[in-house]
């Protein structure tokens, strides 16, 4: 199981800024984008889940709208770190890979919560360089 998470400065008319996709082997089986801000399954067999976790999409939604407040300060850091605060900035685009671990509950159960978050080779596309500082 794997979720990407990708952040744009400048989405097109209509597209989100930020969107989370979560996919098993090659199936997508989550979707979330801050234009709907809530998590919605990808795939016929998730819609399932809330028979065995009730209230599973609402949290995956609050756990994401998270993960996009964490992205919206990245975005402003790297707008900062591009010298893009004047004038038309050029496009920024940011994604990270995450992969899901499983914390104990102190009720004995588990949580499972995105960890070991990474920036895969590529994940910062710029058509300009940082500005020496």
């Amino acid at each position: 199981m794997r979720y990407f998470n990708m952040a744009v400065s400048q989405p097109g008319q209509g597209l989100p800024w930020f969107t989370i996709v979560g996919y098993v082997d090659d199936q997508l089986i989550a979707y979330y984008d801050s234009n709907t801000r809530r998590t919605v399954p990808g795939v016929p067999w998730m819609e399932k889940v809330v028979q065995y976790e009730p209230g599973y999409w609402d949290r995956q939604s609050q756990m994401f709208q998270g993960n996009e407040a964490v992205f919206r300060v990245d975005l402003e850091t790297l707008r900062t770190r591009y010298n893009q605060s004047h004038g038309v900035p050029a496009p920024l685009s940011f994604s990270t890979l995450c992969s899901p671990t499983k914390a104990p509950n102190p009720d004995g159960g588990h949580q499972t919560s995105l960890q070991d978050c990474r920036c895969e080779e590529g994940c910062l596309r710029s058509p300009r360089s940082p500005s020496p500082q």
